[in-house]
């Protein structure tokens, strides 16, 4: 007899309180880290200085997404036959985590002397970086869903990325500083002082994760050809409507990257705006994630993951537009500029917050447990093809300039809310399984 609702929500995971607090320090720490090397603000501004080129810059969002999206489908089918899936978080970060390190101990060196040959080490530490994160994040969200359940999700997400919000607001301001003037580090002191600053949150990160009890899973001991992944693969796109259209989504959502590197770039080099301003950029971004993840973590509960996948998709739409509108209409030194830039940075971090609220925790929870690996690598290597959209960014931007990037970013993202209106709720598909089940 199939378990009713009641019965199933009175029924948590083992060591939920334990796992829910150490997932909390290992996401929030995780956060601090990022904070301090911003791929919106502070690398692209640095790599900016380094090199001058906005192919360099575009670099950075391609190696965000596409070290961390690519790797996922060949570690995918290893990882979901892992009984315990804890070491492949932990062996990857072990690796990948100390790269920022290497490129403090560049900045500090040779950024004065050799600095082309220091953006490439930032560059290729980068991607390192991404790459061993991507692979570390597939046994990440499977070890996710098991230690928090669907019906608490909502308040979990939401709650950690509040915390999380609160507690770097006050890096906005540390990093406006240490960029500024005043700082008593000049560059490139200041930058490599940030680097070893995330470096340190990432090592207290890794230190939480290495905290959680995890119960270890049935998994099918059989050897499993290429041949049989593949086919496995191709099962799972063909017959899944809500995997296809999830992943689509995803992939015109990257769209976003297009035009992400650029908006402080643009503000310090074509509207004047003071350098020192990143950090407050970097506060409204903290802000904006901060009240979005109080709203979706509590939409997300209250009506799913269907509605949330739909305010992520609106929510992307809206830094671009204002982006090109305050491009076009606005003096660098107007405060209607200032307060655009604020607005569009402040969307930047409620789009950051929906990617849990939304299409991920939408994919977490259509995917069968025992494909959840397969089903996470799968979506993020198909598109992957977001990889070239930053160098792409670069490349229109060079030649037509940024404002009507801008726009063609915002317009390129339009279909992406049109599919959301196909996806199904994934409770009501939990609903059907259930009714169907054998009494």
């Amino acid at each position: 007899m199939a378990p009713n609702e009641h019965e199933t929500r009175a029924i948590l995971p083992p060591h939920y309180r334990w796992n829910m607090a150490a997932l909390m320090g290992d996401w929030t720490s995780f956060g601090l880290a990022m904070a301090f090397v911003s791929v919106s603000t502070v690398l692209p501004t640095l790599v900016d200085r380094l090199s001058g080129s906005p192919v360099a810059v575009g670099m950075v969002s391609t190696l965000a997404s596409g070290g961390w999206l690519l790797p996922q489908l060949s570690a995918a089918g290893r990882i979901s036959r892992l009984p315990r899936k804890k070491p492949a978080i932990i062996i990857p970060s072990l690796i990948g985590r100390p790269m920022f390190i290497l490129g403090a101990l560049a900045l500090f060196w040779l950024a004065e002397s050799r600095p082309a040959l220091v953006a490439a080490i930032v560059l290729a530490s980068f991607g390192i970086f991404n790459m061993c994160d991507g692979i570390a994040s597939v046994a990440w969200f499977d070890l996710f869903s098991k230690a928090i359940p669907p019906w608490r999700r909502g308040r979990f997400i939401g709650t950690t990325q509040v915390v999380s919000a609160m507690l770097t607001t006050g890096v906005g301001g540390l990093v406006s500083y240490v960029l500024s003037d005043r700082s008593p580090l000049g560059y490139p002191a200041n930058y490599a002082a940030l680097f070893l600053a995330a470096a340190a949150f990432l090592g207290l990160s890794l230190a939480f994760c290495a905290n959680i009890r995890e119960t270890p899973c049935q998994v099918d001991d059989a050897a499993l050809t290429l041949r049989d992944y593949a086919r496995e693969l191709g099962s799972i796109w063909r017959g899944d409507a809500n995997f296809r259209t999830i992943s689509v989504i995803r992939l015109l959502l990257g769209l976003t990257s297009l035009s992400s590197p650029f908006y402080a770039v643009y503000a310090i080099n074509q509207k004047g705006v003071p350098t020192a301003t990143i950090g407050i950029f970097l506060s409204a971004q903290i802000v904006g994630g901060f009240l979005y993840s109080i709203l979706g973590g509590y939409l997300l509960e209250r009506f799913g993951g269907r509605l949330t996948t739909r305010i992520e998709a609106f929510i992307a739409v809206v830094a671009p537009t204002l982006g090109a509108v305050a491009g076009v209409f606005m003096p660098g030194n107007s405060p209607w500029f200032i307060g655009a830039y604020l607005l569009l940075f402040a969307s930047l971090g409620a789009l950051n917050s929906s990617f849990m609220l939304g299409h991920m925790n939408y994919l977490l929870e259509i995917a069968p447990e025992n494909k959840r690996p397969i089903y996470v690598g799968l979506s993020n290597t198909l598109t992957g093809i977001i990889i070239v959209f930053p160098l792409l960014g670069g490349a229109l931007a060079s030649a037509v300039s940024y404002e009507p990037l801008f726009a063609l970013t915002a317009l390129g993202l339009l279909p992406a809310l049109g599919l959301t209106a196909r996806l199904v709720e994934p409770r009501t598909l939990a609903k059907a399984t259930e009714a169907s089940a054998p009494s």
